[in-house]
């Protein structure tokens, strides 16, 4: 369940930024904070995001500071096709296209991306 829909905020760091003792090849996934808002989940996550030999080497940025930054510059993909969602909502993706507009005019670079992910094949997975 998404944590907007508790009135909290979530936030899945990058892979390895916060310390694991499970290999990420496992399931995909991060451990990330869930706090009342932005501002807190980046002090949580400049909190626990400490130095580990299982970490990523670089430590974690001053994530606090840069929520003052504005998003200028700021790189953002996304898939307008949803590639990997099939049967989305339409007002999902019309949702979608509007947050895409708005980071863009508030000064973010927004690119499409297209999204493929595996199928199961037997004996592993194929990109096809």
């Amino acid at each position: 369940m998404p944590a907007a829909l508790n009135r909290v905020f979530g936030s899945q760091p990058s892979a390895g930024r916060i310390p694991s003792r499970t290999p990420v090849s496992v399931h995909m996934a991060s451990a990330g904070p869930i706090a009342r808002d932005a501002r807190d989940a980046a002090l949580i996550i400049q909190v626990i995001g400490g130095r580990d030999p299982s970490a990523i080497a670089a430590p974690s940025p001053d994530l606090v500071s840069a929520l003052d930054h504005g998003i200028d510059g700021v790189r953002i993909a996304w898939s307008p096709e949803w590639g990997a969602i099939p049967h989305t909502a339409s007002r999902v993706i019309d949702r979608a296209h509007q947050a895409a507009s708005l980071l863009s005019s508030a000064g973010a670079s927004v690119d499409s991306a297209a999204i493929t992910c595996p199928t199961r094949r037997r004996g592993g997975y194929s990109s096809e």
